[in-house]
């Protein structure tokens, strides 16, 4: 993530606004884009400060309280697709979607299946057969 402009830069540019400089050239003089100084104006005109908001964080979590349930019920089946946690989960109250199901596991460090068990093929033979091909019969 980037860091704020100094407020120190930021001074500079709306005292160069206020000096009669157009936005854009004071953009092209400190080498920001325009944007940025239209809006740092607004804020000084607006709100009086030049100082940055506080970086914040990103969203928490919906899984975040009930960590331990979703790693237990992975634990017990840890076949199980995402779309079946979320079916376990939604009986037991929790409704949350597939991608969030998803982002959860892989921030915890958690492995899932990708999709759901095949079952067997019913034309492939498990075993060779008597009298199958490359087999010796006894008869001839």
């Amino acid at each position: 993530m980037t860091r704020p402009y100094s407020v120190d830069l930021r001074e500079r540019m709306v005292r160069a606004v206020e000096a009669g400089a157009s936005r854009r050239a004071t953009a092209a003089k400190f080498e920001v884009s325009p944007s940025c100084v239209v809006k740092l104006v607004q804020r000084w005109r607006q709100r009086g400060t030049l100082e940055p908001e506080p970086v914040r964080g990103g969203r928490r979590a919906k899984l975040a309280d009930h960590a331990e349930r979703v790693q237990a019920l992975l634990a017990a089946t840890p076949d199980s697709t995402i779309a079946e946690l979320k079916t376990r989960l939604a009986a037991e109250g929790i409704e949350v979607s597939p991608s969030a199901i998803s982002r959860f596991i892989i921030a915890c460090g958690l492995t899932r299946k990708k999709r759901p068990r095949t079952p067997p093929s019913r034309t492939a033979p498990m075993s060779p057969r008597p009298g199958a091909r490359g087999a010796r019969s006894s008869r001839r």
